[in-house]
């Protein structure tokens, strides 16, 4: 711990009363910004290590165990040759009874066929087994209930499809076993594990059954010599290099997921001939609860530039430092989204990437004593303290701005495209996004529902249908699960930059939820998504406060928090950066009246539904492609893609200059050009024009420029 921390401990303490946020109605903010720090560099916060990640894998029981050990069967079945595995499934009978089951390796003759199963010693487990197995078998050829329509036996060739089948899987399924005590490999090859780091059993599983998929695909076995904190893999001298490999980048998997990233708080150059020199802490009024008796008080402050201003040698020291700040910025926000990018082409999860215009809250500060203000200087150089932390509202921020913000990006055309015909018809994409406990401390599960509108008959931005001729139809439907005492998505991007003249702040967010196997969701989260719809008449009143997701109830189904999003989404012209316009409303508590719902306990939980507010997010088109990639990675597999900025950040066409038309662009419509060779600094560029369009143009001869509305 550094200086700065010891001897100022007590300014930093969370029960260390702070002065309220200073109420500075009275003052009149001019319209300039603040530079970086005087140090002109980032301190990066310390880096904290997370539990090591346990990949996502069913893991073995006794029974498996004792197989893996080569140890004898415990009991053997005979069922008809002819009858189809895939049917039977010989997995499922195994995990519920506790044992493991394997089709024998034996030529089988005659018209049976023989399965192994083991039970590690416990005979009463196989005997359970024995009569799960002959109880399906019974249902499947459909002699013990007449609901069951009487399956057929495979025909010739389908039993030689099945066999080859089955000779293929025995000899993959072979290497998840410990190698035969006389077995000679034509290579031997070790990888050092970070055994104090990550003990191998607890991430990979008690028989290191996460390198399975890796066994069976390279045809090598894996052990681990506790001797030389190695994985021993054996096999042939391509098949264990290939290993080798995925060994190697199954431990940058568990690296990707352990460090915390560092977030980065920017302050944005000054504009204008004058400076304030004191930031004050003004109170933020997020969303409001609708119901009168949901009534709740938060304590949130955004700071803002105002009192005293510099005379003029400070400030012509400062207007001169400024000038190097946008490239100084530009330069810390590019390096740490590439070395992000980075280290997570090994990371297996979902992960979503996008730029979020809001307002900053300062969350935790130094305490101001007697003063009701920082010092600039002051300010500038606490955000660079590793105690100091803040975060960006998902609402644009301004009550005032956002009361008309729809019509503004509607009414940008030629500089954005809609992504149906008319930009004025585009149509939303309606969302819920549900977090819904575990039940088991493991992590909330988190789903996403989207839906979309579109005319029965007529294409779906035709303007001649009725409502009565149009459907909602789901779009999208996806489960993840938030780590371990995470509320929300983990962040791994966390990048502010403010302006300290309005609040009004980018943040560069990378966010993530682990992977999920749909297939072993319980049957009543399913039942739940699948029950899920839209309210048509509430949905496209834009002015309805009240629910438009419907929901069944369900006392099994402990929804913690939920959100409903309407979002209008519009392209760049020439480009493939979108900007999105939501309207997102955030409820606290189940999605049905507490009238209809009642927890196991039988009591009553109760919602609070928050005011609709509005959002603006911008990212590009290709980022959600790339991303989804880590969402199929298997275990000891990287992305395909590069961490570098012509991939992130691509150039355009032309120039994107965020005025009228000019020699870049396109001159049939008059839209606007869109940056040869810019990449990185044409986004910059194309953010600044969407701050343009949400506090609002001014129109002057045929040019556009900023009207500074300031609320």
């Amino acid at each position: 711990m550094g200086d700065f921390e010891i001897t100022n401990a007590a300014e930093w303490d969370p029960n260390t009363k702070r002065p309220p946020p200073v109420n500075i109605e009275n003052v009149q903010p001019v319209h300039v910004t603040p530079i970086v720090s005087r140090r002109e560099r980032r301190v990066q916060r310390p880096i904290e290590h997370r539990p090591a990640p346990k990949f996502s894998i069913d893991p073995d029981n006794a029974a498996t165990s004792a197989w893996r050990r080569r140890e004898d069967a415990d009991g053997r079945i005979r069922i008809p040759q002819g009858l189809d595995l895939a049917k039977l499934n010989i997995e499922h009978l195994a995990a519920v009874t506790g044992t493991h089951i394997m089709p024998s390796s034996e030529k089988t003759s005659g018209e049976m066929r023989t399965l192994l199963i083991w039970g590690n010693g416990n005979l009463e487990q196989v005997e359970v087994a024995k009569d799960s197995i002959k109880e399906s078998v019974e249902e499947l050829r459909g002699k013990k209930n007449s609901e069951w329509a009487k399956l057929p036996s495979l025909n010739p060739a389908q039993r030689r499809k099945q066999e080859k089948k089955l000779e293929e899987n025995a000899k993959r399924q072979r290497y998840r076993r410990a190698p035969p005590d006389d077995a000679v490999f034509g290579a031997v090859g070790f990888f050092v594990w970070p055994e104090q780091e990550y003990r191998p059993e607890d991430v990979l599983g008690i028989s290191y059954e996460a390198f399975d998929p890796i066994r069976m695909s390279t045809f090598c076995y894996i052990i681990y010599d506790k001797s030389r904190s190695s994985f021993k893999v054996m096999g042939n001298d391509q098949s264990v290099q290939r290993a080798l490999l995925r060994v190697r980048a199954t431990c940058f998997q568990v690296t990707a997921r352990q460090i915390t990233p560092v977030r980065t708080y920017l302050l944005q150059p000054p504009e204008g001939e004058s400076m304030h020199k004191e930031v004050y802490l003004l109170p933020y009024q997020p969303p409001k609860p609708l119901s009168a008796d949901s009534v709740k008080r938060f304590n949130l402050s955004s700071p803002r530039l105002c009192g005293p201003l510099f005379d003029d040698d400070e400030l012509r020291m400062r207007l001169t430092l400024a000038d190097r700040t946008p490239a100084l910025n530009a330069r810390i926000i590019k390096d740490s989204v590439v070395k992000t990018l980075t280290r997570l082409r090994w990371y297996r999860g979902h992960l979503h990437m996008c730029i979020r215009l809001g307002t900053f809250l300062v969350t935790r500060s130094r305490t101001l004593k007697e003063r009701s203000s920082w010092q600039l200087g002051d300010f500038e150089n606490m955000i660079t303290e590793s105690q100091f932390s803040g975060r960006v509202t998902q609402e644009l921020g301004d009550p005032g701005l956002e009361k008309d913000i729809l019509a503004r990006f509607q009414n940008a055309s030629p500089d954005l495209r809609p992504q149906e015909t008319h930009i004025e018809s585009v149509r939303p994409i309606y969302t819920g996004i549900f977090i819904i406990a575990s039940g088991d401390d493991s992590g909330d599960y988190r789903l996403e529902a989207s839906w979309k509108e579109y005319g029965i008959g007529s294409d779906s931005s035709s303007s001649s249908t009725s409502a009565s001729d149009h459907t909602f139809e789901v779009i999208a439907k996806k489960w993840s699960k938030h780590e371990k005492g995470q509320p929300d998505l983990t962040p791994l991007l966390d990048i502010s930059e403010t302006s300290l003249a309005t609040g009004r702040t980018w943040h560069w967010d990378i966010s993530a939820a682990q992977l999920i196997d749909d297939s072993r969701l319980p049957a009543y989260l399913l039942a739940f998504a699948d029950n899920l719809s839209i309210n048509p008449a509430r949905a496209r009143k834009t002015s309805d406060a009240r629910r438009f997701i419907v929901a069944k109830p369900s006392a099994a189904v402990h929804v913690r928090s939920w959100q409903q999003r309407t979002a209008w989404r519009f392209n760049f012209a020439g480009c493939d950066y979108a900007v999105e316009v939501a309207r997102v409303q955030h409820i606290d508590g189940p999605v049905s009246p507490p009238s209809r719902i009642a927890t196991a306990g039988n009591e009553r939980r109760e919602s609070t539904v928050y005011e609709p507010r509005y959002a603006v997010t911008v990212w590009h088109n290709a980022w959600e492609v790339l991303m989804a990639e880590l969402g199929m990675l298997e275990i000891g597999e990287g992305a395909s893609w590069k961490a570098d900025v012509e991939t992130w950040f691509p150039s355009d066409s032309d120039r994107f200059d965020g005025g009228g038309a000019g020699e870049c662009g396109d001159s049939a419509t008059g839209a606007v050009g869109l940056g040869v060779g810019a990449g990185f600094e044409g986004l910059r560029e194309k953010l600044a024009w969407v701050e343009k369009c949400v506090v609002g143009f001014e129109m002057e001869k045929g040019t556009r420029h900023m009207g500074m509305k300031i609320a």
